[in-house]
């Protein structure tokens, strides 16, 4: 049908009055950002198009061009009665809704299960990372002796943002740091982390031609700022290494942290055995050399220092002489009085004992109080025991107090736990941040003074709301009303205020405990045991409200904040991406209940194919997957004195009598750091300890394998594991996978 020249000017002449009225209302930039106006949707935005979309396209002709500029110059409105409109029954298109915008900082282990977990079809998801894999940190270890290859450890980033089902890219990616965070803009500032390879083309002379490394530069045309808006943004950038501000430390010592740290660790071990070996080096220099020491006694110090000695004995010994092999030696540096320290008593003097018949030396209550180029000071922490031995240094402990200098070959530094350089950024931004050494969040991982950000991680520290500050609606549940208490949903019902005792306050709280947890996790029973409340002297004829706020009040001093470690870091991760999921909206995610973290065991290679572990009292399975030779112990030093009344109170303690059983636990020297429980386990329960044994190492490294992010990973640690075991750990310094 032809509507004629008249008609199509006069409809399009009004529609440019239109639009030029819309522009001017709106703005420019709400018309380039019309979707995010509910006014000025696509559906408007097609009724009010460009006129200038109606000009003639370069490959019109000259006739035709000249037809349509008439048309739009020399239009005239026909008459009311002439002027077609369309059918009311002409369907609309429908305005597109978009979806929030999710940018998430890193790639570790809190925001690699943040993102597996997360509905993608629900937000835009954009992740800002400086390296585009994931690190298994826990196997980091192996990698410097060389038990497990790079590829073990590391797990493509890409391989999670394309969705396996549809076999679209739903997440997308940038290989860059996170410069800079604008709250009020909402906004991230990211500087591009992208490298290219600069290959030498023409080696240099040498008598003894080697190939040379590839050098990493970053590309300067790509070296620019820019920046990705958010509507929620999640903060996973993890800690590095705190050095407490020691000299020498950031420049002598080398950390664990990344695979690139594993592989150059990995290097300075060989290149220090092939320097010693060299004629016309001194005894003194050798000694040096092969003098390999770890500051920290947590599960990365014990675990790095357990893989040297094994790399060591096992696959070093059978390639150089006995005289050099016997100079060769480790020492582990701990400032607290026993080895790993969050584990149980038993396993603590278990991991010292597997130590002593290795050779690894322990210096326990000593702090590093300077690292030069060759040597390093230690001091003193305590005052010295008849039993003392201090194998390190060859004499006896020193005085408190006093330093004595080591020489050194190496110096693996796993003691401490610091902020990178944006979460520092931020600790400054924001006044609810100041003066704090870990980006503070609410029981809700929401980061304090802000709406739509949220923390986890490493670099997270959970800051609950008070439970003291509920004291009023606590004490109105507490108060009986015709003979029962209320529930804690109920607390608005009452409003009289009554005196009780201690003891029915205290039945109250425990009755009430699952749900007041879900606002306050401070009152979790892995976080608060109420068993040491009734021991303590409060007045039991009566209890009045000032006495329940102080009670409150000490239940919010209690609480700690889940340990920075993988496995409450992934927890968090779980937590946070099922809360997106369910809660949808910026509202209702103040309504989601609180984090709390579960205590799923701990686990630490000690050598000599021996692995340690507390276990929670649930894994009764485990019974039948470790055969005879692997202790399993139910530990409970901690537990308050048994009632003789009650004979359920008496609890057995069931051991596997091997060759490497512990007969007592509570028997030889530093009896009292034995009466201690790993961190994250109940008071009042019961927990299993492995200590060592033949089948010991197999359940570690099974548990390692289940923690695997995909089947890919698996496969290529254990065929590395079987390649170490038969034929043999990798002693080749400069091999493609170190370079």
């Amino acid at each position: 049908m032809d509507f004629g020249g008249d008609v199509y000017g006069s409809n399009r002449k009004a529609r440019q009055g239109q639009f030029d009225e819309k522009r001017e209302r709106v703005g420019v930039d709400k018309l380039a950002q019309g979707v995010d106006d509910p006014e000025w949707d696509v559906g408007k935005m097609m009724d009010n198009e460009d006129p200038t979309k109606a000009l003639p396209r370069p490959g019109d002709t000259m006739s035709e061009r000249s037809l349509v500029q008439d048309s739009l110059e020399e239009a005239k409105p026909l008459p009311p009665s002439q002027q077609l409109e369309p059918p009311s029954s002409m369907p609309r298109p429908r305005p597109i809704k978009r979806r929030a915008r999710m940018v998430i900082l890193g790639t570790g282990w809190a925001a690699m299960n943040f993102v597996k977990d997360l509905d993608k079809e629900l937000y835009d998801v954009t992740v800002v990372s400086p390296r585009n894999y994931f690190t298994f940190t826990p196997l980091l270890p192996s990698v410097c002796s060389g038990t497990l290859t790079p590829f073990s450890c590391i797990e493509p980033f890409r391989h999670f943002c394309r969705n396996p089902k549809t076999g679209k890219v739903d997440v997308t990616f940038y290989e860059a740091y996170a410069e800079d965070i604008s709250f009020v803009q909402q906004r991230v500032t990211c500087k591009s982390a992208a490298q290219q390879v600069k290959a030498r083309s023409k080696p240099k002379p040498s008598a003894h031609p080697l190939p040379f490394p590839s050098e990493y530069i970053p590309l300067e045309e790509y070296d620019t700022l820019f920046h990705i808006p958010y509507d929620y943004l999640v903060v996973a950038v993890g800690a590095q290494n705190n050095t407490y501000n020691i000299p020498g430390v950031e420049e002598y010592s080398y950390f664990l942290k990344e695979i690139e740290h594993a592989r150059d660790i990995r290097k300075r071990i060989m290149n220090n055995f092939e320097k010693a070996y060299l004629p016309g080096v001194s005894y003194e220099e050798k000694e040096r050399l092969l003098h390999f020491v770890v500051v920290g006694g947590g599960p990365t110090g014990v675990e790095a220092a357990a893989e040297f000695m094994d790399f060591i004995r096992d696959d070093m010994s059978k390639y150089f002489p006995e005289e050099l092999m016997l100079m060769a030696k480790v020492t582990l540096i701990e400032m607290s009085p026993r080895l790993l320290p969050m584990f149980s008593g038993a396993v603590s003097k278990h991991t010292r004992k597997v130590f002593k018949k290795l050779g690894i030396s322990v210096m326990s209550e000593y702090a590093v109080s300077e690292i030069k180029e060759k040597t390093m000071t230690v001091k003193n922490l305590r005052t010295p025991r008849p039993y003392d031995e201090d194998e390190a240094i060859g004499k006896d402990r020193p005085a408190q107090g006093e330093t004595k200098e080591m020489p050194y070959g190496f110096v693996l530094w796993a003691a401490g736990v610091g902020q990178v350089e944006l979460s520092q950024k931020v600790l400054q931004k924001l006044r609810e941040q100041k003066g704090r050494s870990r980006m503070a969040v609410d029981g809700q991982l929401r980061l304090l003074g802000t709406e739509n950000v949220y923390c986890l991680g490493d670099c997270a520290e959970i800051v609950p709301k008070s439970i003291a500050e509920a004291a009023p609606d606590l004490w109105k549940c507490m108060a009986p009303h015709h003979g029962f208490f209320l529930p804690w949903d109920d607390r608005h019902k009452i409003v009289t205020q009554k005196t009780q005792t201690f003891a029915m306050a205290v039945q109250w709280l425990i009755s009430n405990q699952a749900q007041l947890a879900a606002d306050f996790p401070q009152m979790s029973p892995t976080k608060y045991d109420f068993r040491e409340a009734i021991e303590r002297k409060w007045d039991k004829k009566q209890f009045d409200y000032q006495q329940l706020k102080n009670f409150l009040a000490s239940i919010d001093e209690n609480y700690r904040s889940p340990a920075p470690t993988a496995q409450n870091a992934a927890q968090q991760g779980t937590y946070l991406a099922d809360t997106f999921t369910k809660f949808r909206t910026k509202a209702s995610k103040f309504e989601a209940p609180v984090f709390i973290e579960k205590w799923k065991g701990t686990l630490a290679y000690v050598g000599d194919s021996q692995a340690v572990a507390d276990l929670p009292p649930d894994l009764s399975a485990l019974t039948y997957l470790m055969p005879g030779g692997t202790i399993l112990k139910v530990e409970n030093d901690v537990q308050p004195p048994p009632n003789p009344s009650n004979s359920n109170d008496t609890e057995k303690i069931e051991e596997n009598k091997t060759e490497n059983a512990v007969q007592d636990a509570s028997a030889g020297e530093e009896e009292d750091d034995l009466r201690v429980m790993p961190s994250g386990a109940k008071k009042d329960d019961k927990f299993i300890c492995i200590l060592g044994g033949n089948f010991s190492s197999l359940f570690w490294r099974a548990v390692y394998l289940q923690e695997q992010m995909t089947w890919r990973n698996r496969i290529i640690t254990t065929f590395d594991w079987l390649k170490s075991h038969y034929l043999g750990r990798d002693v080749g310094r400069d091999h493609i996978h170190y370079s």
